[in-house]
């Protein structure tokens, strides 16, 4: 005899929502990094910069999430 239900078992949802928050968090910080990137003729206008100056500044902030985003990732997931 087999038997249906409709809940998940347990622990499945539980299981899933550290991963759902830790995917949307990468997809917050990569955005975040590559939007710049359309804007810089803009940004460097406004910051009074080349385009050159206003790349830098977007890579290093680029390079800044990466050394973060590392070592707290474990830090969150406990």
């Amino acid at each position: 005899m087999v038997t249906t239900t409709d809940t998940p078992p347990t622990g499945t949802r539980s299981s899933l929502l550290p991963l759902v928050v830790l995917s949307l968090c990468g997809f917050t910080s990569v955005t975040t990094e590559l939007l710049p990137s359309g804007l810089l003729t803009r940004i460097a206008l406004d910051l009074g910069t080349g385009i050159a100056g206003a790349g830098s500044l977007t890579s290093a902030y680029a390079a800044a999430i990466v050394l973060t985003v590392l070592p707290l990732t474990p830090a969150v997931m406990l």
